[in-house]
């Protein structure tokens, strides 16, 4: 089974917007090849150098959705599908692409597990970081764009 990490942004730019600023952002950190379109992203996805598959794509705004408990209307989703090894690496590379993302839109987001576990939260200007889990090594705090809160972060049905 697939591990795979998905942000969303209550933004009000479309999946090939943020697919062009994820672009860049992997392109300047070395992650994609800059022969790459932007519309690779948004059409099959793309593998990043160390194996992890991107897709960026619009959200159908359902009432129902488990981000919308959290008070963030889902707009845009990127979804990070990690490869079967690797996976620190690929934490390191998702959570470099997610502060970028975070510093260059200001809206609500939450990145997050299956709707399972949360790692971020921004909601209102506030980034909350949580608390439980391992994934938040020193190095990789160190690169979010700015202050966070640590709390415990569930999805409200858990």
């Amino acid at each position: 089974m697939a591990i795979t990490y998905t942000l969303t942004l209550s933004s009000p730019l479309t999946a090939d917007e943020v697919a062009q600023e994820l672009l860049t952002i992997a392109q300047e950190q070395d992650l994609l090849d800059t022969s790459v379109p932007a519309d690779d992203l948004t059409r099959d996805g793309k593998a990043t150098i160390h194996g992890t598959w991107l897709k960026v794509v619009d959200e159908d705004l359902s009432e129902d959705d488990p981000v919308a408990d959290l008070g963030i209307r889902p707009a845009v989703s990127v979804f990070f599908r990690y490869k079967k090894e690797g996976y620190e690496t690929q934490d390191d590379d998702l959570t470099k692409m997610v502060a970028s993302l975070l510093k260059r839109f200001a809206e609500d987001a939450v990145l997050h597990f299956e709707y399972d576990s949360i790692w971020l939260l921004r909601r209102n200007g506030e980034l909350l970081v949580n608390d439980t889990t391992e994934e938040w090594t020193p190095s990789r705090l160190a690169l979010l764009p700015e202050s966070f809160g640590r709390a415990t972060l569930k999805f409200p049905s858990d």
